[in-house]
Order: structure tokens, then C-alpha cells, then sequence
């Protein structure tokens, strides 16, 4: 299928990120688009080959990683509602290098490289508006390392973790306090009945 060989480490964490979970994707009002930064058709160089026939495929930029298909994937996720977890190619953004470039036939084009491949990436786009696009995208998606990723995680969870403790912590001190009002309502009340005893 000509993917791109990295850790095994980064395709785990890709796989396991692409989907989302069972309950959002079955759900009706479930939007795809939300668990990825970008997607769209562009134009692919082969990568160390003689050839220079540019082909369009479909790419998309989750979590730090760039993912790229058959062109008619589009239609087939917007079916799914879900990222097909067998791409033709994915690359870990965190050490690539962006830039637009120059080459024959392709005046909107730019380059992907990484470490972590072997060769240049040549996309092309067919406006400047929409390489540029892609290009800003590409570089935001840099900072989205697989570690920040695992950074991030654990610092929602101990947010979470946090709200859970203080939404327990205030409904203790509201469960306190109830208990106080009905305390002072109970000894108002027998208050008032030795009153009126007394005055008997």
C-alpha cells in the first residue's frame, strides 16, 4: 500500500485516536469533522520515483499526524462517519519541516519532511489560498506532538479529577447545611410549643 514506516509507537497512538468513541460515531448527530484540524484533496508526488504524474488523493491532519488516502475516501467517511484506520500513508508532524516550493506544472505546491521518512513529500493544491491554508494547519499541527498529546490527556484527567472532588466537596457542605436549617426549623418549632405550654 506504500505507507510510511515509523515507530510502531506513533501508529499505535494514531489508530487508537483516529475514531473517537463507539457512542459519538453511532450517534445521528454525530460530526466527523469535529475530531480532525483539516481535510480536504490534494495533489500527490510520488516519493523517490523517476515518475512526476501528480495524483489526487484525499488527506487529512489529526492529533499531530498527517494521513492521506484514495480520493474517493471522502465519500466513503462521510458514510462511515469515521476515518478509515488503514491509510495509504501517515506521517508524525511533530519533526517535519513545511514550505511552499516550485515545480513544474504545480504552481501552488509544498513540501512535507521528516526524520521519520525517507524523501520529500510534494503536495500541491489548486489555489494559493488553500496551500497556504494547508501549510498553516500543517505547522499548528507540529506543536501536537504524540507526547503534549499524552500531556494533555492527563491534564484534562486530573482537571476532571478535580471538578468530581470540589462538586463533592460542595454537596457535602450543601448536605451540611441542609442539616443545619432543619436542625434550627426542628428547635424553632419546639421552641414555640413550650411557649404556648407555658402560657397555658
Amino acid at each position: 500500500m506504500g505507507c510510511f514506516c515509523f515507530c510502531r509507537g506513533y501508529y499505535q497512538h494514531a489508530r487508537a485516536n483516529m475514531n473517537g468513541t463507539r457512542e459519538s460515531r453511532n450517534s445521528s448527530s454525530y460530526d466527523w469533522t469535529q475530531d480532525i484540524q483539516l481535510h480536504g484533496l490534494l495533489y500527490k508526488k510520488p516519493i523517490n520515483h523517476q515518475s512526476n504524474k501528480w495524483t489526487k488523493r484525499y488527506f487529512v491532519i489529526k492529533d499531530g499526524f498527517l494521513l492521506y488516502y484514495p480520493d474517493t475516501e471522502k465519500k466513503e467517511l462521510e458514510k462511515r462517519k469515521c476515518l478509515n484506520v488503514h491509510p495509504k500513508g501517515i506521517i508524525p508532524l511533530g519533526e517535519c519541516t513545511i514550505e511552499a516550493v516550485r515545480d513544474n506544472g504545480q504552481p501552488y505546491a509544498f513540501s512535507v519532511e521528516s526524520s521519520e521518512i525517507t524523501g520529500k513529500l510534494l503536495l500541491a493544491a489548486d489555489n494559493s489560498f488553500e496551500r497556504d491554508k494547508w501549510i498553516d494547519m500543517l505547522q499548528k499541527s507540529k506543536r501536537i506532538t504524540w507526547k503534549s498529546s499524552k500531556l494533555a490527556d492527563e491534564m484534562i484527567h486530573q482537571l476532571e479529577e478535580q471538578g468530581l472532588q470540589m462538586a463533592k466537596q460542595r454537596q457535602e457542605y450543601f448536605d451540611q447545611l441542609q442539616s443545619e436549617v432543619m436542625a434550627l426549623s426542628d428547635e424553632k418549632e419546639k421552641s414555640e410549643v413550650n411557649l404556648r405550654e407555658s402560657n397555658v
